[in-house]
């Protein structure tokens, strides 16, 4: 996978020759008109795609562009400050036919299950499997919360 600030449909066409399966569009690093183009060549060179947003109207731009993959990142890129209630506001506003991540600020099953509560299919964890002594202990403390039931799609 390609975890980069892709603005140029070129990237994502390198992205998927040196093999990656999936990539990373961030609607506030993006134009309006940028973001469609990046979605239809994602899909045009067989990349999934999470679509990152923050707020109801990047959303509202990401569903535009044909997005079906969207992650809510709780961290604000401009300032790095973590705010975990970003995902639990925003996520409802994800249709239930896309696949809704919960992206930054997760290390406990507690933090794991308010993600799911809120609607939540998957989590994107980093940081606190990265920084843990026992990263495999850390991801199995993290698993085991139930999705949501009956998504469509």
């Amino acid at each position: 996978n390609r975890k980069d600030f892709l603005v140029h449909p070129v990237q994502l066409l390198e992205a998927r020759v040196a093999g990656a399966a999936a990539a990373l569009l961030i609607v506030r690093a993006l134009a309006p008109d940028l973001l469609p183009r990046l979605v239809e060549a994602g899909r045009g060179c067989g990349l999934a795609l999470l679509v990152e947003v923050r707020t109801e109207g990047e959303v509202a731009r990401a569903l535009a562009a044909g997005a079906d993959i969207l992650g809510v990142n709780n961290r604000d890129l401009e300032t790095l400050v973590i705010d975990p209630a970003t995902a639990g506001r925003v996520i409802p506003a994800i249709p239930p036919t896309c696949v809704r991540v919960a992206e930054s600020g997760m290390s406990t099953a507690v933090e794991v299950r308010a993600a799911a509560d809120a609607g939540a299919d998957a989590v994107l964890v980093g940081s606190a499997v990265s920084a843990a002594a026992d990263p495999e202990g850390a991801v199995r403390a993290l698993t085991g919360v139930p999705g949501r039931q009956g998504r469509a799609g």
